[in-house]
């Protein structure tokens, strides 16, 4: 799926009235599954690039309190680090995140009469019909649950879901560290955000299937609230970014292909023939090519930074991905009664790690849409 405007997410640390910002990222697109494995950056979307980011932040700050340096994080006698109460977590994004977040009623908005899903925009929503000039159009989440061809839970709304029952710092930060959970939310705003379909997206639509879990995880309530604030974005898809302002980390990351790339100057050649042209834009791109390396937010970058710390923590490391993370016992667990809680309200199914691995995630092909999809019910149903 592809969506038209790029949009931009940060992570931000209050303390005491204070607010730092720890890291910006700019995204609006997955890389595409022929090259997805554990040296690409697979989901691209702003909010979820900047939770990356957070997480290198978070390696960083573990590696710091290891070598005796000053860090945010604090230690408990057990050698778990925490993220003290003291701070609040806050992302800051220009939009809400893509899928059931965004799927209201205009009736809610004052003013407003007519049905407005939003824009779903996930790989699992196939495409419709191949005229773009109106923009992207995707299968909305009310068609998909009544058909039953909803299979993956891949949308940006449905991770940050997760991530507030699991917590954003993953599997391979559990093993050092407590859950650490989004506190707030703060949207610009616009009529695209609507404060109840946040609240049912993150607190209504899953809990009621949700088996207890073992503490100290639990399921987060976060706030949502708007703000007149501005923030950059663009039109284009080719490229995604992110940067941890305070270590001065930053990355340019180009789609399809998941990867970090060098910037380079694209030389103009305007003024030569057409020969000359192309000939300068094929040696662009095979610079390009060239540049290309894992980035610092991929799995296998990461899983790098965790096996580090793990052998200083004396911890006896698989070499798999997967295996590593089957380490985060009461993470995984946790993770799985949020998966099966999903399965059992209709939501869809989770990617299994291994899938990633072996790039044998299956998606909706276009021809999944239903034929009884006509132009007259397009007009009423899809954004």
């Amino acid at each position: 799926a592809v969506v038209s405007t790029q949009s931009t997410g940060g992570m931000v640390l209050q303390c005491n009235g204070e607010n730092k910002v720890v890291c910006v990222a700019t995204g609006a697109n997955y890389a595409s599954e022929h090259y997805m494995s554990l040296d690409c950056v697979q989901d691209c979307n702003a909010e979820i690039l900047a939770i990356h980011a957070f997480r290198l932040f978070l390696f960083n700050q573990i590696s710091d309190a290891l070598e005796g340096k000053v860090s945010i994080l604090e230690r408990l006698p057990s050698g778990t680090f925490i993220l003290p109460k003291k701070y609040q977590l806050i992302m800051v994004k220009s939009y809400p995140p893509a899928g059931d977040a965004v799927v209201f009623r205009k009736s809610c908005v004052p003013g407003k009469s007519k049905v407005h899903i939003g824009h779903p925009g996930v790989l699992q929503y196939p495409v419709l019909g191949k005229d773009m000039q109106q923009g992207p159009r995707f299968v909305p989440e009310e068609y998909l649950v009544k058909h039953k061809l909803r299979k993956r839970c891949v949308s940006p709304a449905d991770k940050l879901t997760m991530y507030s029952v699991v917590g954003i710092q993953g599997a391979l930060l559990s093993q050092f560290l407590d859950p650490v959970y989004i506190t707030r939310y703060v949207f610009m705003k616009s009529n695209g955000v609507n404060i109840a379909a946040l609240g049912r997206c993150f607190n209504q639509r899953f809990e009621k299937h949700l088996k207890p879990i073992p503490s100290p995880y639990k399921i987060s309530s976060p706030d949502f609230s708007t703000s007149n604030f501005k923030l950059p974005g663009s039109t284009s898809c080719k490229y995604a970014g992110w940067v941890i302002p305070s270590v001065g980390q930053w990355e340019v990351i180009q789609l399809p292909e998941g990867m970090s790339i060098c910037p380079i100057n694209k030389k103009s050649s305007s003024s030569g023939s057409d020969v000359e042209h192309y000939a300068a834009c094929l040696s662009h791109a095979k610079q390009i090519s060239e540049s290309m390396q894992p980035s610092l937010l991929c799995a296998s970058k990461l899983l790098e930074r965790y096996k580090v710390i793990a052998v200083r923590q004396g911890i006896t490391v698989p070499e798999s991905y997967s295996g590593c993370r089957s380490l985060a016992t009461n993470y995984v667990v946790v993770r799985n009664c949020v998966v099966e809680a999903f399965k059992a309200a209709n939501l869809g199914t989770w990617p299994r790690c291994t899938e990633i691995e072996t790039n044998s995630i299956d998606f909706i092909p276009l021809s999944a849409v239903h034929a009884d999809c006509s132009a007259e019910n397009t007009a009423e149903c899809f954004c």
